[in-house]
């Protein structure tokens, strides 16, 4: 760039810089830009750099929900889905590196694993029926006024998340911690 004086871009470059005491998933765009003295010589360079994390997790995201929901059609049992989400869920492993899906029995709030995929620990791939810690309800208004705002799906899904934080263990990032090392 400064030998010819071509202006050009990196487009959304995966970074780690280290924020808050841990390595971050972040993308970048930058631009660079020759910068010219009086005598039209380049002199320089600009690099205006611009972060876009936000736009490429969203649209990770949305690549995610949309192929879910085109999937989702001709399935005719509760295990043929619980396949088809996890195998929708292995093509996004920068997000959910692994996976147990439980499908709960409505009669007896228990779940069985219907199907699951990743590096799951030990402790979890042997758990085939998942009782939900028992939720107790307080009476101060923060927490009903939470209840009110949550759908039992996302109070279930709290559920699940606690019990898999009691398992103690501690899932490892897609990338490696230092990919330049």
């Amino acid at each position: 760039m400064l030998a010819h004086g071509q202006a050009t871009w990196d487009e959304a470059l995966l970074l780690f810089p280290e924020r808050s005491g841990f390595a971050e998933e972040t993308y970048h765009t930058f631009s660079y830009s020759p910068v010219y003295d009086d005598d039209s010589r380049i002199a320089g360079m600009l690099c205006v750099v611009t972060e876009v994390t936000e736009r490429v997790i969203g649209e990770r995201h949305l690549r995610v929900l949309r192929d879910l929901a085109a999937r989702a059609s001709g399935l005719e049992t509760v295990q043929q889905a619980a396949d088809r989400l996890i195998g929708v869920l292995t093509e996004d492993l920068l997000d959910v590196p692994f996976a147990c899906l439980y499908v709960i029995d409505p009669a007896s709030s228990e779940g069985r694993l219907a199907s699951h995929y990743g590096e799951i620990p030990e402790r979890l791939r042997s758990l085939t029926v998942w009782r939900p810690a028992p939720m107790t309800i307080s009476s101060s208004p923060s927490w009903r006024a939470s209840c009110w705002r949550e759908s039992t799906h996302r109070l279930r899904w709290r559920a699940c998340a606690e019990s898999c934080a009691r398992a103690s263990f501690a899932f490892r990032p897609y990338w490696t911690p230092h990919p330049l090392a």
